[in-house]
């Protein structure tokens, strides 16, 4: 009688959680989904929302003071809770059948709108005494700008990523038990794992720099620290950059630099950030990259921040990207 309760409720609360076995090597939106979860991150939306527009922004001089009672402010951020956390677990989510992935609906926050619009301007005024016209006004203020689905937005993702470092986490302190099953997985499910263990600055497990698996030639890091706007693409910019230059010169000030130049820069940057586990992972990257795309002077740029990284390097990718004598090299000396 109990599992005949508690599984519908489980059902309902985690739609999307699979079982635990295979549930910890899920990383989707909809894997870190739960409804309690997302009930009290609206609440706490709704309720930041309307301390920000009855207190702060008056407060400030931003807006003329829109009066709330505590019971008034709670009962508005119940009702519209529940309305938009139902709306997120009945239409929030789809699945991608190419990655497999339980992913958000582009319109969700459309929906939930739309269902938070509905309850505050004909449900809240027949079951409180808060008027029609006070809702209609507190709905104007909410519409521009959208503070509660940016709040909601921003405290969702955090509460996502963190379900998902968890969860990476709980991978690699005993990968070695994971693996193999890690090599049954699809390769999107796989290299959003390791891509993770990536993010978070964790060493590549020996288990992934021994077998190396083919999924790893989809896995490129390196793309996004070498990564350069294209000067075509950015030609109404550069056009406006050119205009804007002919006016600073005209007053002796110093110019904006080119594209090429700015493109540079950042590549330096990044090169010049990158961390001991974050080059162990690259190295593989690159090794196990078929189509290759990469500069000679990005390699010696890779080479030349390996050759200032004064930790221990226990998985020798490092030392061997600081002897190689080229891009083929390395692929050679990481492969065997």
């Amino acid at each position: 009688m109990t599992s005949q309760v508690t599984q519908p409720c489980q059902s309902f609360n985690a739609p999307y959680k699979l079982p635990d076995e295979n549930n910890l090597y899920e990383l989707s939106e909809g894997a870190a989904y739960s409804f309690t979860k997302d009930y009290q991150l609206w609440v706490t939306s709704f309720a930041i929302n309307l301390l920000f527009i009855s207190t702060v922004l008056p407060y400030i001089g931003f807006a003329k003071p829109f009066p709330l009672t505590f019971l008034e402010g709670t009962a508005i951020t119940a009702l519209c809770s529940s309305a938009t956390a139902l709306t997120k677990r009945l239409v929030g989510f789809t699945k991608d059948i190419e990655s497999e992935r339980v992913v958000d609906r582009p319109l969700t926050n459309f929906f939930a709108f739309a269902s938070y619009t509905a309850v505050a301007l004909y449900v809240i005024p027949r079951v409180t005494r808060l008027p029609f016209e006070k809702m209609s006004e507190l709905i104007s203020k909410t519409i521009w700008p959208p503070f509660i689905f940016t709040f909601y937005s921003s405290l969702s993702q955090s509460s996502a990523i963190e379900d998902q470092h968890s969860k990476i986490q709980k991978i690699y302190d005993s990968y070695a038990s994971h693996h193999s099953k890690i090599m049954k997985l699809n390769e999107p499910k796989q290299q959003r794992i390791y891509a993770g263990m990536y993010a978070l600055n964790l060493q590549p497990p020996k288990e992934v720099i021994e077998n190396k698996p083919a999924f790893l030639k989809g896995f490129k890091s390196h793309e996004m620290i070498f990564k350069r706007y294209d000067p075509e693409t950015l030609e109404v910019t550069e056009w406006l950059k050119g205009k804007a230059n002919s006016v600073l010169r005209a007053v002796s000030l110093p110019t904006m630099p080119p594209i090429e130049e700015i493109n540079e820069t950042m590549v330096k940057n990044r090169v010049g950030a990158l961390s001991l586990h974050e080059i162990q992972w690259t190295v593989l990257s690159i090794a196990c990259c078929e189509n290759l795309e990469l500069k000679d002077g990005d390699f010696y740029q890779l080479q030349e921040k390996a050759r200032e990284i004064k930790e221990d390097d226990a998985t020798g990718l490092v030392e061997k990207l600081k002897s190689a004598h080229s891009i083929i090299h390395l692929k050679i000396l990481v492969k065997g």
